[in-house]
Parts: structure tokens; C-alpha cells; sequence
């Protein structure tokens, strides 16, 4: 059996909170979004024939704190998504970072999801909103990034929007 050797390290003295990963078509680069525990995100890309370098480590933004996050990469326009949930403060709101390297942009409410939900039947009810879990993907039939969203509550929503008019919507699954 072969052993991996460590092609480098990334010493973050301050913790590791999340990683969220995600790969790029059009340049056929392999990206890590690393979140430390005071909310600092950093990129690190590399090609998938080689290893990772310490040089390709970037400086996104900052959330404080963090509850989750994911990352996307959408093959229709070449953009990359970092999404974040806080965990105080505006809970129930997800966040996006939308990149081509090496322009970022400042971060973007993408949605707050509802505190309450009308049923049938019913005239509504409160629940927390406090966001646990977040996964991401791209869908080319529909080209529109979808963001499953898992509550404290229970509740399990597929957030999507199209990249191209930012049009957001969402859905209790």
C-alpha cells in the first residue's frame, strides 16, 4: 500500500471550525474553503495533478460567528460560491460569497428563511430558525445553485437561485 506524504501544511493557529470543497470544470482546479473558530475564511486551490502550495492560500472575508457552510461552483457562468450561516444575531440567514479568481466580492444576504410557516389547515406556527447544517450543489437542468438547509427545528429547506438574475427561492423539502 502507498503512504501519502504531506505535500504541505496549513497552520491556522486559531482552529479549524469547517472545510467546505468543491471543483472547477473550466480550469480543472480542486478548491477548499477552510473557516476558522474566530470566522475567518481562506481559499486554497490547486490543480488536481499536483499538490496543494501554501501561495495559493487567500484571505476571503470574515463571519463571526459561523454555524455552517458549503461551497458551489456553477459551470454556466464560471463563478464560485461560498456560503455561510451565522449562528448569532441574524439567525435563519444564509450568506454568499460569489468569486471569479481573482475578483471577490463583498458578501450578499441570499435569504432569511421564516420564522413562521403557513400549513393547511392551519394558521401558522414558530420555529427556530437556527441553521445546523448547509450542502451545496449546481444543477444543470434547471441552472440554478441549490442550497439544502437543515434547522434546529427539523425543518429541511432547498434554497436555489439562478445565478444570472440572483431570483431566490425556497422550499420546506
Amino acid at each position: 500500500m502507498a503512504r501519502m506524504q504531506p505535500s504541505w501544511n496549513l497552520s491556522i493557529l486559531e482552529g479549524i471550525f469547517g472545510v467546505a470543497r468543491y471543483s472547477t470544470d473550466n480550469d480543472r482546479m480542486q478548491h477548499a474553503i477552510i473557516a476558522t473558530k474566530k470566522g475567518r475564511l481562506y481559499g486554497v486551490q490547486w490543480d488536481i495533478r499536483t499538490f496543494p502550495s501554501t501561495s495559493s492560500l487567500i484571505k476571503l472575508c470574515q463571519f463571526k460567528p459561523l454555524s455552517c457552510l458549503a461551497g458551489v461552483y456553477s459551470c454556466d457562468d464560471g463563478y464560485q460560491h461560498v456560503i455561510v450561516a451565522r449562528s448569532e444575531g441574524e439567525s435563519g440567514s444564509l450568506f454568499e460569497i460569489a468569486f471569479k479568481q481573482p475578483q471577490l466580492t463583498e458578501p450578499r444576504l441570499l435569504v432569511r428563511l421564516p420564522a413562521a410557516v403557513q400549513r393547511v389547515g392551519m394558521a401558522g406556527f414558530l420555529f427556530n430558525a437556527k441553521i445546523t447544517s448547509l450542502s451545496g450543489f449546481f444543477s444543470l437542468d434547471d441552472t440554478s445553485s441549490h442550497i439544502i438547509t437543515s434547522l434546529e427545528s427539523g425543518c429541511v429547506y432547498d434554497v436555489n437561485y439562478n445565478n444570472k438574475n440572483h431570483r431566490v427561492h425556497q422550499r420546506i423539502i
